[in-house]
């Protein structure tokens, strides 16, 4: 069950519909994130490569607090069709950071960069009705302007989804670093960082 904190802040999320969950490892966030999720639509679990297995694996959370798990690894650089097929209310689609960062075109913008188009893991998500979204280790978004923050707002986009930023350090360097988490979280709410 429950730690008496760990209930506290499954209320928290579910009141205020989105939040930076900034707990210290090992205090639960990825328990209270699983508790505070929508049961009505699939989850969708965005997090380093590295700790998929932590989310995703035989003994991983997913599978230690959720009996019924539908738990979908997302691996490559194109979405398998059948990974896609039959998501329900209890899917669990488990992606890592890199398969959602916008990529380099060769088209050039009016300043003379190269342009960013979204992944084709962007665009089989869009297609997707997510009621909550987690993101671990949720500093990994924390550059404004960079192709992998473009990448995960391009996927929640004018989605009502239930958005949980999970980190125990939810600034790295300076307080400019926690807008792209708040915007996330809340999009429109804070208002332009400028």
């Amino acid at each position: 069950g429950l730690r008496p904190y760990q209930a506290e802040a499954v209320g928290f999320v579910r009141a205020l519909g989105g939040v930076i969950l900034g707990l210290p490892m090992g205090a639960g966030k990825s328990l209270v994130a699983l508790e505070a999720r929508t049961r009505d639509r699939p989850t969708l679990i965005i997090c380093p490569a590295a700790v998929k297995g932590v989310w995703a694996g035989k003994a991983g959370e997913i599978q230690k607090w959720i009996q019924d798990a539908d738990v979908r690894v997302c691996t490559g650089r194109t979405p398998p069709p059948a990974i896609l097929a039959g998501v329900s209310a209890r899917s669990f689609l488990v992606i890592n950071y890199e398969l959602l960062d916008e990529r380099r075109t060769d088209e050039l913008d009016d300043a003379g960069k190269r342009k960013r188009a979204p992944s084709a893991w962007v665009e089989a998500l869009r297609n997707l009705d997510f009621g909550t979204v987690i993101l671990d280790e949720a500093h990994g978004i924390k550059s404004r302007a960079g192709a992998r923050t473009a990448g995960i707002k391009a996927v929640t986009k004018g989605r009502d989804a239930l958005r949980i930023a999970l980190t125990g350090t939810p600034i790295w360097n300076r307080p400019a670093d926690l807008w792209s988490l708040l915007d996330w979280v809340k999009p429109g709410a804070w208002g332009s960082f400028w």
